[in-house]
């Protein structure tokens, strides 16, 4: 496949071009320099580091960053489908689905109901979402569902990462908040694949976690790290939301971003806030507060669906009639209605 990238650089007046070519499996990575800065000398870097040294002065990346570009590239064309765009939203309707079928099952069973003696158990309105995953049957739902939901999240995250590209954020700031995302989709396949013990619930109540086996400290420890990855991902794209006025990010998207940061923060001193309240009610709080937070990751995955339709609108009325800047990764070969940068 050929595609031809146009990146912009951090000066506005000298546009220039960067074209990403892929031929039998090697890239080359060409920066072609404004009319007003060719020297007499029209030849290309005599050397690959000459030619990422060059990339780097053009603000664009160098032959380090081509498989990011290539990336890029690839999503582009692939946002021309109308299914792609709704990529996210699928991902927050998996997890949304598993959750409320765990929890529904759990009820039904009475498998987060704790035993009073001989009054009848108490069961709790608002267990951890892990707590309604450790039992058949909806122990398989839970495997299954949260496994096809981090499958789900990693072209989710290209989608993310292809938007901040678009939104000309840096390089290494693309990277780390991909890389944070990428971590929380491994933490949740792995607390999904791997179920808390199935007692866990009388050792909360009872106050014995030294009896925890080896694999629930697994299955915490990876939902822990889903949540504090999944959180400093969101938090690196709305501090990015907020420098930048693209029109390319509507209101609305901007609005359930911030909105899901700011309730996940307050959602994790629910908890804490009730020191004097019985095992119970700490269990209940506690679940609520998780059940908080992982709407918040929902929702926040799910907005990337309004960016992606607006960006694949952008991409199909073309450089002419989209707010945006940069022109669409075209198929070389192909008819193209873009200009070209003078």
């Amino acid at each position: 496949s050929f595609y031809s990238v146009s990146l912009p650089l951090f000066n506005k007046h000298t546009p220039t071009p960067l074209c990403v070519r892929q031929w039998r499996g090697h890239l080359d990575i060409v920066c072609r320099r404004a009319p007003s800065e060719v020297m007499d000398s029209q030849e290309s870097p005599s050397s690959p580091a000459d030619a990422s040294e060059v990339g780097h002065q053009r603000g664009g990346p160098g032959l380090h960053h081509r498989w990011l570009a290539t990336i890029d590239a690839h999503i582009a064309q692939q946002l021309t489908k109308r299914w792609v765009a709704h990529i996210p939203l699928v991902t927050g309707l998996t997890a949304f689905t598993t959750i409320f079928l765990c929890q529904l099952s759990a009820h039904f069973f009475c498998h987060t109901c704790i035993p009073r003696g001989s009054s009848p158990p108490v069961p709790l309105w608002a267990p951890t979402i892990s707590l309604t995953g450790n039992h058949p049957p909806e122990r398989f739902i839970y495997a299954v569902g949260f496994s096809a939901t981090a499958l789900v999240m990693v072209p989710c995250t290209l989608m993310a990462c292809h938007l901040q590209v678009r939104l000309r954020a840096k390089w290494t700031r693309i990277v780390l908040s991909g890389g944070f995302l990428l971590v929380a989709t491994a933490g949740l396949f792995i607390q999904g694949v791997i179920p808390l013990q199935p007692d866990i619930l009388m050792l909360m109540y009872g106050d014995r976690m030294d009896k925890v086996t080896a694999l629930s400290l697994v299955h915490l420890a990876s939902a822990g790290v889903f949540f504090v990855c999944a959180f400093i991902h969101g938090a690196l794209v709305t501090l990015l939301l907020m420098q930048h006025k693209s029109p390319l990010i509507r209101m609305p998207s901007r609005l359930l971003k911030l909105g899901c940061v700011l309730v996940f923060l307050v959602s994790i001193v629910i908890s804490p806030a009730l020191p004097h309240a019985s095992a119970i009610e700490r269990l209940n709080a506690s679940g609520a507060s998780q059940r908080l937070c992982v709407l918040c990751i929902i929702v926040f995955l799910s907005s990337y669906t309004l960016d992606m339709v607006q960006l694949r609108a952008a991409y199909l009325a073309g450089e002419e009639e989209s707010p945006l800047t940069m022109p669409m990764p075209v198929r070389l070969g192909a008819p193209s209605h873009s200009k070209s940068p003078p």
